[in-house]
């Protein structure tokens, strides 16, 4: 059983639908993604607390861990390009934030990203391999 965890809010695996690259339900142990803003506060003159504050760029970051199955098919879907060479694509998560007892529509979120790593990892049972993203954006309940 796997999680995702978005913004430090962690959902169960088995209630997240992922899809990326080509292929619609990918079995991925875990993912993870974030959006950081910078903040500043702003002082007037002669004040020692601020009076406002102002917000900068957005930082993102993801990972994921799919299983090794999953990764052979998406290298062979790219020709057997490494996972560091296939181009920025959309990941889509699909999942219900609900918790028991109640019932909440389903939440769309796509992160556009790129691998920065490539590798495997092998072992007698649930071989998985975890990537660490680039991200370029990430939309939220799209």
């Amino acid at each position: 059983m796997g999680t995702l965890t978005k913004n430090k809010i962690a959902y169960d695996i088995a209630d997240v639908k992922v899809s990326m690259l080509g292929i619609d339900d990918i079995y991925a142990e875990s993912i993870e993604y974030e959006i950081k803003r910078e903040h500043q506060a702003n002082y007037g003159t002669g004040t020692r607390e601020p009076r406002s504050y102002s917000m900068g760029k957005d930082e993102y970051s993801s990972t994921i861990e799919i299983n090794m199955i999953d990764v052979v098919a998406i290298q062979n879907a790219h020709k057997g390009k490494r996972m560091i060479d296939i181009e920025p694509f959309p990941i889509v998560c699909q999942y219900n934030p609900s918790v028991e007892g109640s019932l909440s529509p389903m939440v769309t979120d796509i992160i556009i990203a790129k691998f920065t790593n490539s590798g495997r990892s092998v072992s007698d049972m649930n071989s998985k391999k975890s990537f660490e993203l680039f991200v370029l954006h990430i939309s939220e309940n799209e």
